[in-house]
């Protein structure tokens, strides 16, 4: 497998940090601390997330998962749950 540059993860690593915290949201200093970045670069990767629809501001000014990346979760146990459904009608 290739390597990956720390600036490349960085996103996916934030969206990571984000986990349980969709309703009261997550500061840049506080996801640096959980992925051993440095604010800055946390606040440029936050913000290629909010311009890709993963990531918005809470009004409190925290960041939180958004809507969009919420939609995916969800379809994605819908898919599982179809499939568990299926495997279960075909073990019966």
């Amino acid at each position: 497998m290739k390597e990956v540059s720390q600036s490349q993860l960085r996103p996916l690593l934030i969206i990571k940090a984000m986990k349980g915290r969709s309703f009261t949201g997550i500061s840049n200093v506080e996801i640096a601390s959980k992925i051993g970045s440095t604010p800055s670069s946390v606040s440029r990767a936050i913000n290629v997330l909010i311009h890709a629809g993963f990531v918005e501001q809470l009004d409190n000014g925290l960041y939180a998962l958004s809507t969009e990346a919420l939609n995916i979760a969800t379809s994605h146990a819908r898919e599982v749950q179809a499939i568990n459904a299926k495997l279960a009608e075909i073990n019966n």
